[in-house]
């Protein structure tokens, strides 16, 4: 028997139901002469014989001994309960009407009742024992779980909670990645079993070879359902290698939807066999059919690497960092004078529109800025000895704080490199003197802090274009023109040949992108920087006149494609010729409303840096129906491969190399479907 809020008692059946004794609580007994109640006769009318049964039995008002007189007992040995009605009911019918008396525990003293009314008791212990007057407790009632198997005591196949668990599980597996031996480890049974002894753990070969490949088929159909939609896609490619010469080939999909940047996997897939142009084409295709994305894809971003080599550390660097998480793949880095191991411009040649890495590209430029500086290579290596003596010491392995500790153990670039270096110099001198290796000098010293300050540019833009789900097209144009303006003024301040060979480098390498249509589109797209980085306004016209041409183009495109398809369902009205001779000209009425609209957004002000471009579009897009359209195309494109790189960054673990965790080909690509592309069906 348990209380409810006046602390009347009332009854629950097997499931879990409770019944009180009406619905009007101004309709009951006041609490002290209720406790007795248990079930009235509208209760008994919902409950089964057996639900009966399992009803808990009440207990007599404390302080008094009932006698256990049969006429108010029923076959079951329930007791007589009270209703709001002052009557007393047991299951015996024949129980009703009659007398018996209860013997208080306090005095002896007999107190005489009846099935019709027991207020007796409790105005007697109110009376003559008012301190030793309780209300009954309400007993622990063990809450009702889900349904589980009645042999084993366990969740049925189909139950929600077994469901939900596993689900659960093959996330946390796919996103931790974690071997899917876990499911088979002593410790974690009993860890699982300890939080919920009714869920069963599937085998390791169940949930390999069913359970994984049931998600994957619900996230590759939804994610085909997804795309099926998309009018435009970008995808980033990127191939590695592990130290045992195994390939991975993997793709990644971009888009906008809802003014959200969506970033979804298309494939990561072992690779077999000689790592030729046409092999990596091959896949690539089977890929994009597989998605129906053949028509679909407006840019490939790739790096812009023609061999398989690791990544460009600053000199001396490479020997810095964890070799748990540097020593398993090699990424793919474009020089052109190393050894050939892959052409992926081979491959390229083979597959639609392709810009090559824009992060990787400001690597090389740095790459050349400082590869013939021989004094500062020569500071690097020595402050490269320093951070890995920091390293090797317990008694100074805390040296390096904050940001500059984490970027030693895992650092994978010259950005990275940065990092430490600032965090190096920040130490002081005394504490590095307890280092058993050469120390900086003060001239070294300085060499770095200008090294650093003339890279802080570079810096900055390499780390924005690592960012995760933002507009990064638009960047690219306007960085370029930030990264030649902060070397114009650095030239000033540093006497130095590695800004003169950062400048010559960064115009040469930059001068593909500054041509890019789209590119330039995305800038001019993005409210940030519009024709904010135009250097006169002699090229604003220029700019402002070839996007409106692209607009243009852009809709006279659309609307063919559109007649065409119309017109096999319907009867068209004849569309005025053109003369060929005019016909490179854009539309006229197609052209007049673009001109509106862009003259209307470029006559607003630019938002200030931190805004966010697809806020502004998704706020705006009644104003500027046509150019929000190509908002959605060009500020989807990724300046840089970083998606799929670090795809390959997380996977080189040793935690999850494929080899140590004993696995298929088939469950690798799984988990990693999973791991990018579960969030498209949560």
């Amino acid at each position: 028997m348990i209380a409810c809020e006046g602390s009347h008692a009332i009854a629950l059946n097997s499931k879990g139901q409770v019944f009180s004794w009406g619905t009007s609580p101004q309709a009951c007994l006041g609490h002290e002469d209720a406790v007795l109640f248990m079930w009235g006769w509208g209760a008994r009318s919902q409950l089964g014989q057996d639900e009966q049964k399992s009803l808990l039995s009440p207990t007599p008002v404390n302080g008094f001994n009932e006698q256990p007189l049969e006429d108010v007992s029923c076959s079951y040995g329930h007791t007589a309960a009270i209703t709001a009605n002052d009557v007393a009911y047991c299951w015996d019918d024949n129980a009703r009407g009659k007398n018996y008396k209860a013997k208080c525990k306090h005095c002896g003293s007999m107190i005489s009742a009846s099935t019709k009314t027991c207020s007796n008791f409790t105005t007697h212990l109110k009376r003559k024992h008012p301190n030793a007057f309780l209300m009954p407790q309400a007993p622990a009632v063990p809450a009702q779980g889900p349904k589980a198997d009645a042999q084993g005591g366990k969740y049925r196949e189909g139950d929600p909670r077994q469901k939900k668990i596993t689900d659960l599980l093959i996330y946390l597996i796919a996103k931790d990645m974690l071997s899917p031996s876990l499911v088979e480890s002593d410790a974690f049974i009993q860890f699982v079993s300890t939080l919920d002894q009714q869920y069963q753990l599937p085998s390791q070969k169940h949930l390999m070879t069913t359970l994984l490949t049931e998600k994957c088929t619900v996230i590759d159909d939804r994610l085909k359902q997804l795309l099926g939609k998309m009018d435009r896609v970008c995808i980033t490619l990127d191939l590695c290698s592990n130290l045992q010469m195994k390939g991975y080939l993997a793709i990644t999909c971009h888009f906008i939807q809802d003014w959200s940047i969506q970033s979804v996997l298309l494939g990561c897939m072992s690779f077999f066999g000689c790592h030729t142009a046409d092999n990596i084409a091959r896949r690539c295709h089977e890929t994009l059919d597989h998605y129906s994305l053949a028509e679909k894809i407006s840019n490939i971003i790739t790096d812009n690497a023609s061999t398989v080599l690791n990544v460009f550390r600053l000199p001396g660097f490479d020997d810095c960092s964890s070799p748990a998480l540097l020593g398993e793949f090699n990424d793919v880095e474009a020089d052109e004078n190393e050894i050939e191991a892959v052409n992926l411009s081979e491959c390229m040649a083979l597959l639609p529109q392709h810009d090559s890495c824009f992060a990787h590209t400001i690597q090389l430029v740095v790459k050349d800025g400082i590869k013939n500086a021989r004094a500062i290579n020569e500071v690097l290596t020595k402050a490269a000895n320093i951070v890995s003596c920091t390293q090797k010491s317990i008694n100074t392995s805390d040296m390096l704080e904050g940001e500059g500790q984490a970027q030693a153990n895992i650092a994978k670039g010259w950005n990275s490199d940065i990092k430490v270096i600032r965090s190096l110099l920040s130490v002081p001198v005394e504490n590095l003197q307890l280092l058993d290796c050469q120390q900086l000098s003060s001239y070294e010293r300085v060499m770095l802090n200008d090294l650093i300050e003339i890279l802080i540019p570079f810096e900055e833009a390499t780390d924005a274009l690592q960012e995760q789900d933002i507009v990064t097209g638009s960047f690219v144009i306007p960085c370029i023109r930030g990264l030649q303006a902060a070397l114009d003024s650095l030239k000033l301040k540093h006497k130095s040949a590695i800004v003169t060979d950062l400048l010559a480098s960064l115009n040469y390498r930059m001068s593909c992108y500054e041509s890019r249509d789209h590119f330039i589109c995305a800038a001019i797209l993005d409210p940030r920087f519009k024709l904010v980085w135009c250097s006169s306004n002699e090229e604003k016209m220029n700019m402002k006149s070839k996007f409106i041409e692209i607009m243009s183009n852009e809709f006279d495109n659309e609307e063919l494609s559109s007649t065409s398809s119309a017109a096999g369902d319907s009867v068209q009205q004849p569309q005025p010729k053109r003369r060929k001779l005019f016909s490179y000209l854009p539309s006229t009425k197609t052209s007049s409303r673009i001109n509106i609209e862009v003259d209307l957004y470029l006559s607003e002000p630019a938002l200030p840096e931190e805004a966010k471009p697809l806020d502004f579009w998704k706020l705006n897009e009644s104003k500027f129906p046509k150019l929000s359209r190509m908002a959605k195309y060009y500020l989807s494109i990724p300046a840089s491969s970083a998606p799929v790189e670090r795809l390959f960054s997380i996977i080189a673990g040793k935690i999850f190399r494929q080899d140590r965790c004993s696995m298929t080909d088939a469950v690798f690509q799984k988990l990693i479907a999973i791991k990018y592309n579960g969030h498209i069906i949560n």
